[in-house]
């Protein structure tokens, strides 16, 4: 292997599996926050023109014996929660179909249905961790519709399924077989891979770098909440959606390539100066979920791998201006990526912070960009729209940015437990308005960032 990372050996064989630490995280998660809702995601296909039902079908059953995880379930042995790998044979995974065509609301049938799915109420200890849902509407049209609870799934790993479904329905469709090859690891083998890193200086190293960065156990950054108190309340989750436009999209870019910096980097430092502005905290920290791998090996996998990257800002809002808090956070990054082996969920345990989720750990805003998915061609059909959804809730706040054709289509999901979606949209109104102020004046001072009035938000 080139570089400093070990190959991945594949597992010995065995009944039952140790968890990744992302999926300890989950796991504790759940037993501890039973009110808030099950930690679905999934992805809907919209498909226009001549679909294939059975090529469809035998494309959904190659997925699921061509990756382990997608029929792993979980039980209790010994008092810890392992993962068991169900043989295809005994792993029985069936599309179901729902027709509405023949009815008035199509569209708004469709929609209830894909969002029961995104909700099911997958059982971590009993169930399957996956369903596949066809809806058909008036033909030619169809929508796909992926769900899976996070402990076996993550962002990037729907954008993997969405790629290989298609690229396997094409092989059955043309060639009547299954055209990938066979993947040489597993998630089982990535886990044990990752369990035996802390035995390798690599490992020490970067455990130090991540203690030191959060010396003194700072506590995390909370914007200021309608209901104090009910921040382990998701019952009433959601979601507002808003846009940067391409003027403002191409002023940002542009202070991206004056700073040797990404887009991303920009929206993050953005959101450290509102925080700022709400909370008059100096001491900023916020979540980057990257789906990156910690691994070379598991970049075509599918599994929980999501790497999520504390960023610690210290901001001194007399001196510093928005370039400075933007090279501050490059930086950062930059050397977070570097470190992405060691699992955020273990910092959390060496922080002494895993055994009392009464809050949301270290971070209570996560930024995460998404990137539209390429997907592959297919003859006779038309993918209209690839849709990611599910509020997976791992903070109070999560930004979703996506770049599409010259414009920043953004998506705050929120905890309704905490805020009311008004102070969200106000929240929504002040991240816009600073972003045109800092696009055009990046050596402002921190302090001279002023907040709009609440009272002229409509």
């Amino acid at each position: 292997m080139n570089g400093t990372y070990s190959e991945i050996q594949n597992a010995p064989s065995s009944d039952y599996y140790e968890l990744s630490y992302a999926q300890k995280w989950i796991w504790l998660s759940d037993r501890l926050s039973p009110e808030k809702p099950k930690r679905n995601i999934s992805f809907s296909l919209h498909f226009k023109g001549r679909l294939d039902i059975e090529a469809l079908e035998k494309a959904v059953e190659a997925l699921v014996i061509r990756h382990e995880i997608l029929r792993t379930t979980f039980a209790v042995e010994n008092g810890t929660l392992r993962q068991r790998i169900c043989p295809p044979a005994s792993f029985n995974i069936k599309v179901n179909h729902i027709d509405v065509s023949k009815y008035e609301r199509m569209e708004e049938l469709s929609n209830e249905i894909i969002q029961e799915e995104q909700a099911f109420p997958f059982d971590v200890q009993a169930d399957q961790l996956l369903r596949v849902t066809l809806i058909r509407l008036l033909e030619p049209k169809y929508i796909l519709v992926f769900s899976m609870h996070t402990i076996i799934s993550d962002d990037h790993s729907m954008v993997i399924i969405a790629n290989e479904l298609l690229t396997l329905y094409k092989g059955y469709r043309e060639q009547g077989r299954n055209i990938l090859p066979p993947l040489s690891i597993q998630y089982k083998d990535f886990v044990a891979w990752q369990n035996a890193q802390p035995q390798h200086n690599l490992f020490s190293e970067q455990e130090s770098y991540w203690m030191d960065h959060f010396s003194g156990r700072p506590a995390p950054t909370a914007f200021p909440a309608d209901f104090p108190g009910n921040n382990r309340v998701f019952s009433n989750a959601d979601y507002v959606t808003f846009q940067l436009d391409k003027s403002l999209t191409a002023a940002l870019t542009k202070i991206a390539e004056r700073n040797n910096a990404s887009l991303l980097v920009v929206l993050v430092a953005i959101i450290n100066v509102l925080l700022n502005r709400y909370t008059r905290e100096k001491d900023i920290i916020i979540g980057a979920s990257i789906a990156s791998r910690p691994h070379p090996e598991v970049e075509g996998q599918v599994g929980p791998y999501n790497s999520i990257f504390p960023v610690r800002t210290l901001l001194d809002t007399c001196k510093d201006c928005f370039s400075d808090v933007l090279e501050t956070i490059r930086d950062v990054l930059v050397a977070a990526y570097e470190r992405n082996r060691y699992p955020y969920e273990l910092l959390m345990e060496k922080l002494g912070l895993m055994d009392n989720l009464s809050g949301c750990l270290l971070i209570n805003v996560l930024v995460h960009p998404q990137q539209a998915p390429l997907l592959p061609e297919v003859p006779e059909l038309t993918i209209e729209r690839y849709a990611l959804e599910g509020c997976a809730n791992r903070a109070d706040l999560t930004f979703r940015f996506e770049q599409v054709d010259n414009t920043v289509k953004a998506r705050i999901e929120y905890n309704g437990g905490l805020f009311k979606r008004n102070t969200i949209n106000q929240f929504v109104e002040n991240l816009v308005n600073i972003s045109r102020l800092l696009a055009t004046e990046d050596e402002l001072f921190i302090d001279n960032v002023k907040l709009l009035q609440i009272a002229s938000i409509s």
